[in-house]
């Protein structure tokens, strides 16, 4: 009898998004075996979704999980396989489907998907109100909350470098794609000096 294939999840992503970074960072961290699938290509200032992307998610956004064989509550179902959209729902799922391996994306008391929720808001979210903002006294607004978002966030750091724990969870996975893309904002708009807006310490520690 030949030996049983390991699961293999299609991951549907696009390099530059942060939102399937995300996901990307929780398959490594779980060691899931996948297939990454480039989904959107850049063509000037528009993206072209590429026709399986669209069978799986009509709306054509990543990340998306096809689990062959799969069966999971609240998610949708396309013929034999289980279809798992949005990012932090995508952390989710892959924590459940490979408890053994490596440390828990989710720790058991549950606060940790509230937290990076709500990091989601705070941090996420609000980056783009920084870039997107034209009325000057809107985007120094936006980009307090964001600094704020960014506060509480390190202020939770434990000594293992982690959001309150010795190893990645889904709040650092959240939040971590929009700490490497503080340049853009630094790029575009210089202005707003996070190193003058924020705790000194808690500053370094982004680095």
């Amino acid at each position: 009898m030949p030996p049983v294939q390991p699961l293999r999840v299609r991951f549907y992503s696009a390099w530059f998004c942060p939102y399937a970074q995300r996901a990307w960072m929780a398959l490594g961290h779980r060691e899931i075996p996948f297939d990454l699938i480039e989904s959107l290509e850049v063509t000037g200032d528009a993206y072209v979704k590429q026709p399986d992307l669209l069978q799986v998610s009509p709306k054509g956004l990543v990340p998306v999980l096809v689990v062959p064989g799969g069966m999971v509550s609240e998610t949708q179902r396309v013929d034999d396989n289980l279809i798992v959209t949005e990012s932090i729902d995508c952390i989710e799922f892959i924590g459940g489907m490979a408890r053994g391996a490596g440390t828990p994306l989710i720790p058991a008391d549950g606060s940790f998907l509230r937290d990076a929720q709500r990091l989601n808001r705070e941090v996420c979210s609000v980056y783009y109100r920084v870039l997107m903002k034209q009325d000057a006294d809107e985007r120094q607004e936006a980009f307090g909350a964001f600094v704020a978002g960014l506060e509480e966030f390190v202020s939770e750091i434990a000594e293992g470098g982690f959001y309150r724990s010795v190893y990645p969870t889904i709040a650092d996975y959240t939040v971590f794609p929009w700490i490497h893309r503080i340049f853009v904002i630094e790029h575009y708009r210089p202005e707003l000096v996070l190193s003058s807006s924020m705790d000194p310490d808690r500053s370094a520690a982004l680095k």
